[in-house]
């Protein structure tokens, strides 16, 4: 599909429109359908429809940023001077505008150097191209076309890299202690053969655990010595008991 461009400019001197027609001579011997009003004689549709078309329907539009393009899209005097200029730029205004500053379509043109500070506010965040300079002509074919030199190599993938495991800090050893109410020794010697459960079907009494030992005398001191040491409720430990197996 053919890339469309125009440009607007102000017709400061022959000198400017003979470099305005250069410029646009240049882009479509590259394949650009570039268009100025020099191209044209006398639009059926009259000038200022012609320049909303052209300003509409091109892809690009590219300023010419002079001295007298510059005063006169400044130009709040409401006087008859320029208004194709006047006219070109209320357009582009209201565009970028609506664009909310996201803006692929409007290019600012240096011809000359000293030209850049020509360059209307509302395009002077955006790049601008020297087109006298034969870099900054090349770069505005490229940037019409779509053909970038500033290509992103792809990504790679991240290298794995093993990752040491951190020592943990010196921490002081601590000793664990357990306590238990049952002296194992004295259990083993009793030589501890069953356990016995009782309790009341309407819970008026506690219920009753019995243990059965081989040797009911160390039974006997195994329970003695549970309640001098305090270590449950009294009435539960009173009703512990023991008993002798059966032979």
């Amino acid at each position: 599909m053919t890339v469309r461009v125009f440009i607007s400019y102000a017709h400061e001197s022959e000198e400017l429109s003979d470099e305005v027609l250069e410029l646009s001579n240049y882009l479509r011997s590259q394949g650009i359908d570039s268009e100025i009003d020099q191209y044209e004689e006398a639009p059926p549709e009259g000038w200022p429809k012609w320049m909303m078309r052209q300003v509409q329907e091109a892809d690009y539009v590219l300023i010419v940023c002079s001295e007298l393009f510059y005063k006169r899209a400044n130009d709040n005097s409401g006087n008859d001077d320029g208004l194709g200029v006047k006219w070109e730029t209320s357009l582009i205004l209201q565009q970028l505008y609506t664009l909310n500053t996201n803006n692929k379509k409007y290019i600012p043109i240096v011809l000359h150097g000293n030209d850049k500070k020509y360059i209307p506010l509302p395009l002077q965040p955006y790049t601008y191209y020297p087109f006298k300079e034969l870099e900054g002509r090349e770069k505005l074919r490229d940037r019409v076309l779509g053909i970038s030199k500033s290509k992103r190599p792809p990504l790679g993938k991240v290298p794995e890299h093993e990752i040491p495991a951190t020592p943990l800090d010196h921490k002081e050893r601590k000793s664990m202690f357990f306590s238990s109410i049952i002296d194992v020794d004295l259990w083993n010697k009793a030589k501890w053969k069953a356990m016995v459960f009782m309790s009341d079907p309407g819970l008026q009494d506690p219920p009753i655990v019995g243990f059965v030992f081989e040797n009911n005398k160390v039974g006997n001191d195994i329970f003695s010595s549970l309640k001098k040491r305090n270590y449950s409720d009294p009435l539960t430990i009173g009703s512990l008991g023991t008993a002798a197996p059966t032979r």
